[in-house]
C-alpha cells in the first residue's frame, strides 16, 4: 500500500516492497515518487541518510531486524555508485 513521506516540507508517495525474509531479517525495497499535490514550510535539516534516501533514480534497500525492529542495513545504488550503511 502507498503512503506519504515528508522530507523538509516536500511530500513523496512511497511504497515498500518486500524482497525476502531470512532469519528474522526483512529486506525491503523503497520506491519514492515526488508528490506535487502537497507542500509545507519546514526548517530544512540534512543528514547523509536522508540525502541518499531521496536521490532520484537510485535503488533504495532497507534491512530490518524483526526481533528488535531496528534498521540494521541500508543500501542506495545506481549504475555508477553504491552507498551502504550497516548498524554495528
Amino acid at each position: 500500500k502507498d503512503f506519504l513521506i515528508n522530507r523538509d516540507g516536500e511530500y513523496y508517495s512511497a511504497r515498500l516492497d518486500s524482497i525476502d525474509e531470512i532469519d528474522n531479517i526483512i529486506h525491503l525495497n523503497l520506491n519514492l515518487t515526488s508528490h506535487n499535490n502537497y507542500n509545507a514550510e519546514v526548517d530544512k535539516k540534512y543528514d547523509i541518510f536522508l540525502w541518499a534516501l531521496f536521490l532520484p533514480n537510485f535503488n533504495k534497500e532497507i534491512w530490518i531486524n524483526k526481533d528488535n525492529q531496528k534498521i540494521i542495513k541500508c543500501k542506495f545504488s545506481n549504475s555508477f555508485i553504491s552507498l551502504s550503511a550497516v548498524l554495528n
